[in-house]
């Protein structure tokens, strides 16, 4: 299902920070994501800890990240991986920082 999905040209899907096309499946993934956390709660108490405490922390990435993408930082199509890792955890981004996103867009456009 996932490589149906994202077998699409316009893998940004109209410049949104998520997964729009993947709205419908949320309903469907509800139910093996239910029987995780069953499963979780059944386990050993450091067990527990360590997945709730590794949910805790991609929920605060998840929500620090469309922060950034909120203010600008993160590119809806710009951006790559020296520009993501550069920014990464920063509320400012400098010129020099975005001078990398101009340079993928000079790149692209010299492929065509």
């Amino acid at each position: 299902m996932l490589y149906v999905v994202f077998c699409w040209w316009q893998w940004y899907y109209g410049g949104s920070f998520g997964c729009r096309v993947m709205i419908e499946s949320l309903a469907i993934l509800a139910l093996p994501t239910a029987s995780l956390v069953q499963f979780l709660f059944k386990q050993m108490k450091m067990i527990k800890i360590f997945s709730f405490a590794l949910l805790a922390l991609l929920i605060s990435l998840n929500v620090f990240q469309t922060a950034q993408y909120a203010k600008g930082i993160i590119h809806w199509q710009k951006m790559n991986k020296e520009y993501y890792w550069k920014v990464f955890g920063k509320w400012n981004v400098s010129v020099k920082d975005k001078e990398l996103l101009i340079q993928t867009e000079e790149l692209t456009t010299q492929k065509k």
